[in-house]
């Protein structure tokens, strides 16, 4: 995608780049093993690099690999997850990222995010 193509773009075009984002309400510890819960219960493999980043693989429908980074950020209030593909189908990334949040479903916020909320986590169509 050229710059040019970029910034003709409407706001909710760009904000759909933000929507593998989500705030949950648990503690930063809690975050982590509700999430490794999730990996867990799923059967995806999953290892930590670095703080609060975790890198997860699994497999995608065709049986290549798919490979996702899951960023955990604390917000004051809350808990940014953040998900990224790193590796393989996007539609299938998709797919696994709705798997993991219907599991993460019970501590997710719910509700409008304020718009002081959406300017501290960069979610607002820039």
């Amino acid at each position: 995608m050229t710059q040019g193509t970029q910034a003709s773009q409407t706001p909710l075009q760009r904000l759909v780049k933000r929507m593998t984002r989500m705030l949950v309400k648990t503690s930063l510890e809690d975050t982590v093993t509700h999430l490794e819960a999730v990996f867990n219960k799923l059967n995806y493999s999953h290892r930590c690099h670095t703080a609060n980043v975790i890198t997860v693989t699994t497999v995608d429908r065709r049986g290549a690999q798919l490979v996702l980074k899951a960023s955990i950020l604390d917000m004051a209030q809350y808990i940014l997850l953040d998900f990224r593909l790193s590796k393989g189908c996007g539609l299938d990334f998709k797919r696994h990222f709705l798997r993991i949040k219907e599991g993460l479903s019970h501590i997710i916020v719910k509700g409008p995010v304020t718009w002081n909320m959406a300017m501290a986590t960069n979610m607002l169509p820039a």
